[in-house]
Parts: structure tokens; sequence; C-alpha cells
């Protein structure tokens, strides 16, 4: 069997490059630090063609995922263990950011077609009505400025807390515009325990980011609770 095609996250069905395989393997060694060069890779491409085409559990139109694993298993068994967790990590930032991206698409499709009403989103900033035109531009950027800072400028544990709950970053779309950012416990409207917990913070954390010559420092109090999942990243500060 040869294969002539693969089949994409959406559904589409495209032309199947090896080349693109190749090139995947060589940003991992790159990642790595691995001295082995296109020659090498190129060994393993094949050997991940041929995985493909000799796997009983995979159709004659791959899906990207099949794929990938595949790139993962051939790095895994031939010993390239630092590429292999290169590669593995480079997939996950990358779902991370399709997972991201697909959010704030649909974040865009309610400020555009629902009410007020009918949407948190156009309604968290009393000073803005999200049902004006401006009022919806106003969130446009707004709700880009919070995923652009989720995705490239905030330590993903704080991201993370953040978006679970743990933490509040105010005003976090002027989060490199604004001296005034902060961020805090939700303790106003947490659950009893949540609130107990709250109460027994013992750790401070300076979250900053820098944007040409401006700094901006956001103090992030965690609980005692939280501190295994979200571990220090430097000293703390006031």
């Amino acid at each position: 069997m040869t294969m002539k095609s693969i089949k994409k996250r959406d559904g589409r069905t495209v032309a199947f490059d090896p080349a693109k395989i190749q090139a995947a393997i060589m940003k991992s060694f790159e990642a790595s630090g691995s001295a082995k060069g296109p020659e090498t890779a190129e060994q393993l491409t094949q050997r991940v063609v041929e995985e493909l085409e000799n796997n009983e559990s995979i159709g004659s139109v791959p899906t990207v995922e099949e794929v990938q694993d595949t790139v993962e298993r051939v790095l895994i068994e031939k010993g390239f263990v630092r590429s292999a967790k290169a590669y593995i990590l480079y997939r996950a930032e990358r779902s991370r950011v399709r997972e991201m991206n697909t959010r704030l698409m649909k974040i865009f499709e309610d400020i555009s077609f629902k009410d007020s009403r009918d949407s948190d989103i156009k309604r968290e900033n009393a000073n803005i009505n999200g049902d004006t035109a401006m009022g919806a531009m106003l969130k446009f950027g707004s709700e880009g400025a919070k995923q652009f800072y989720d995705m490239y400028v905030l330590d993903p544990r704080f991201a993370q807390a953040h978006a679970e709950g743990d933490i509040h970053i105010h005003d976090k779309d002027f989060y490199t515009l604004t001296t005034t950012c902060h961020a805090r416990l939700p303790h106003d409207h947490a659950e009893p325990r949540r609130r107990q917990h709250h109460r027994r913070c013992v750790l401070t954390y300076c979250l900053g980011a820098a944007t040409g010559s401006q700094s901006t420092c956001c103090a992030i109090y965690f609980q005692a609770t939280i501190k295994s999942k979200y571990q220090p990243i430097g000293p703390s500060r006031a």
C-alpha cells in the first residue's frame, strides 16, 4: 500500500506529504539539542511511513493524530528519547494554541450575533454597552488581548489558575499596558469551603510582564492547598 492522503482535524482529506514529517522530526532534534541531521530525520520518516502502511489498526487514509502518534512511537523505539519528549511538548503546545483559538472564535461569534442579555461576555463590563457597534469593537479587542496574554505573556500556570477560578487577574486585557493590573483570590463569590482555604493563604507570588521599559507586576496570593498545583517560579514579593 502506498499512502496518498491524510485526514486533517477538520475532516478534510489532503495529499500526504512525508516532507512535513521529516521537518517535524528535524525541529524535535533542534529543540532537544540532538546532533543528528537531515539524513537521520529522513530515515526515521521512512520508518514512520512503513509503520503507518503496515499498522492494521490504521486505515488507508490516516488521521493527523495517528501520524503524530506514530512519529512519537518511532522516535522512542529508535532511542531518540529527548527528541521524542521535545516532539510531545510541541504537540501539547500546538493543541493548547488550537484550543484557545477555537475558544476565541466562539467568543467572537457570541459578540457578533448575541444580544447582551444572552451573553455574559457582553455584560461583564458595566461601562461598556456591548450591543452598540463601538461596544462590540471594544469587546473584540479586549477578548483578543486576553487570549494573547494567555498564549504569549503569562506563565502558563497563572493563566491556568485564572481560567480555573483559583485566582482572578483584574483587567487582564490591559496586562502590559498599565501598572494597576492585579490578581486576587475570588473569595467574594467562592463556596464556603473554598473561602476557608483562601483564609489560610500563606504564599505571595509576583507575576511580571515586560514591554520595552515598562514592567507590570501583579501580586498573586495562593492558598496553601494550591501550593502543590502551582509551583513558584521565583522569590516571593509583596
